[in-house]
Parts: C-alpha cells; sequence; structure tokens
C-alpha cells in the first residue's frame, strides 16, 4: 500500500500496480466517509461516556479529530479526482472530469491528503491502543461500551 501514497518511479510496474489499487483505495473512502455518517447518525443514542473528565475530554477530542481527518481525506481526494481523471471504478466512469488541475491545485491536493493521511493513521493508532488498554490493563469496559456490548460474554443488551 506505500507504493500507492508514493511510489518510487512511474516505469511502467508501478504504473499498473498504482492503476489496479486506486479503485480500492477510492472505494475505501467512500466507505470510509460513509461510516462515519452512519456514527454521527449512531452518536445521538449512545451512552453517555464514563471515567475521568479528562480522559472523556481527550476520548471526545480523538473522535472529533478522526472525522475532521476523514472528512479532509475525502474531500481532497474526491476534489482530486474531480479535477483530473474524472471517477471511474475498475474502468467504468461514474463521472468524467471537471477539468485539467493546475499542477499548483494538484500539488497541493496531494500534500493535503498525504499528511492528513499520515495524520489519521498515528491518531487511529493512538486511539487503537488506548482501547486497548481499558480492556486489557485498566477492564474497565470501555472498549465494550465502544462496541456497543455491555455484557462480558460479548452479547448486546
Amino acid at each position: 500500500m506505500l507504493v500507492l501514497i508514493n511510489p518510487p518511479d512511474w516505469s511502467n510496474v508501478y504504473l499498473d500496480r498504482y492503476d489496479r489499487w486506486i479503485g480500492v483505495h477510492k472505494l475505501l473512502g467512500i466507505v470510509a466517509l460513509i461510516g462515519l455518517i452512519a456514527l454521527i447518525l449512531q452518536h445521538a443514542h449512545r451512552p453517555a461516556r464514563t471515567g475521568p473528565s479528562l480522559m472523556r475530554r481527550v476520548s471526545a477530542l480523538t473522535q472529533i479529530v478522526l472525522a475532521l481527518l476523514t472528512i479532509v481525506l475525502a474531500a481532497s481526494g474526491l476534489i482530486g479526482a474531480l479535477l483530473s481523471t474524472g471517477i471511474s471504478v475498475n474502468g467504468f466512469q461514474l463521472v468524467p472530469p471537471v477539468s485539467a488541475r493546475p499542477e499548483a491545485i494538484a500539488s497541493l491536493l496531494a500534500s493535503v491528503h498525504d499528511v492528513c493521511g499520515y495524520a489519521f493513521l498515528a491518531v487511529a493508532a493512538a486511539h487503537v491502543g488506548a482501547a486497548l488498554h481499558h480492556h486489557f490493563i485498566a477492564r474497565d469496559g470501555v472498549l465494550a461500551r465502544m462496541l456497543g456490548t455491555n455484557a462480558p460474554d460479548g452479547r448486546s443488551e
């Protein structure tokens, strides 16, 4: 997957690999955006956070940062695709390109997409680490609440 982010050169081997996986990359971006919308809609129906005030604030901030990064990643990828190649999946053109994009805009969109992608991975890794800490070390039921289960055996109430 690192080849998709920054290929070492644009030989035919890498272009073929890029062409093969960019559709999957775009679909994952769309799925992530749809998942974010579902989480936002579900947020009103979840139980209140528990634990110390600082922990609740860090948790809320982490979720907001992840949501904002998801939106920026999707927007930069979508706008970049619309301005250059359009949106196609497995060779089927869903939306034609709007126009040829100037190099300055292309460079800016690519940089924003790259930096936000790495930031998203870092924050998501910290979030997973915190969830595992709550489950295995603190044993306070936070992971079960995040997953929507309250019973120790994983059953939902």
